[in-house]
């Protein structure tokens, strides 16, 4: 019992016959197309690389979301629920966008916006708003709309113990189509090369 899934990310060091172990995530919950969505825009918002490195700031954001200590996995491939009769497999590109799908052929789940779940997913990943700040603040010749500011500053301010619901004031605000728009490059750090 559950609504699982398994997320694959592309890793162009493992060949196409080896595929059986490439890194894997599993959702025991949360794994209907609409929440998977909302983990991708949050990865695609922090700007986290692909491979390895993406697995596991990809382990990280969903994790943090959960909470506690069950709900999520990481493994081969080989090795996860992937015939799971909920959800399947998505095939995830180096882009954190579904390019793919396994063992699901039914309806896509759809009980949250991609809004509401992003902006779930970011109550519990504060750590990417502040990325997406200091990016925002980086790019040159672009004006940050005034209310991605307002969103931002009032996520950051926001007691996450007392929060319950998403403000109705931010409910029709698309912010992943617009943080799509943005050419962000991960941020080099001390001790980190990247390729």
């Amino acid at each position: 019992m559950g609504n699982r899934a398994v997320l694959v990310l592309e890793n162009t060091y493992i060949p196409a016959k080896e595929s059986i172990y490439q890194p894997a995530i599993y959702l025991h919950w949360n794994g209907g197309r609409d929440s998977v969505e909302g983990f991708l825009a949050v990865a695609r918002m922090a700007r986290i690389r692909s491979g390895d490195y993406g697995m596991a700031r990809m382990c990280q954001i969903i994790g943090n979301f959960f909470q506690g200590t069950l709900s999520v996995g990481c493994g081969m491939y080989k090795y996860l629920d992937t015939n799971n009769f909920d959800n399947g497999v998505y095939l995830i590109n180096k882009d954190y966008r579904i390019v793919g799908r396994e063992h699901y052929s039914g309806a896509e789940q759809n009980e949250y916006t991609l809004n509401e779940m992003v902006h779930a997913v970011l109550l519990r990943n504060t750590w990417v708003i502040d990325e997406i700040r200091d990016a925002c603040a980086n790019l040159k010749n672009y004006d940050l709309p005034e209310d991605y500011v307002n969103y931002l500053n009032w996520l950051h301010a926001t007691d996450l113990d007392e929060l319950e619901h998403y403000s109705e004031e931010y409910a029709d605000f698309d912010y992943p189509e617009w943080i799509d728009k943005c050419e962000f490059t991960p941020r080099p750090r001390k001790g980190v090369t990247y390729v």
